[in-house]
């Protein structure tokens, strides 16, 4: 399996909407709109939600 390394910030992410927040489990699901048009979603746990909001300020 090969993976690719992109980094979440206001250069590369146009916009976000959180779709999920599970309190309990301190899970966050994320939809991406990318500059480039992609999509994808994402689901992070609080510590990585925190440093992804960070990239955005």
């Amino acid at each position: 399996m090969q993976y690719m390394l992109i980094i979440l910030n206001k250069s590369t992410v146009e916009k976000y909407e959180i779709v999920n927040k599970d309190k309990f489990k301190g899970i966050h699901t994320l939809a991406l709109q990318f500059r480039d048009g992609k999509k994808s979603l994402l689901e992070i746990d609080d510590r990585i939600y925190k440093r992804f909001l960070i990239n955005f300020f």
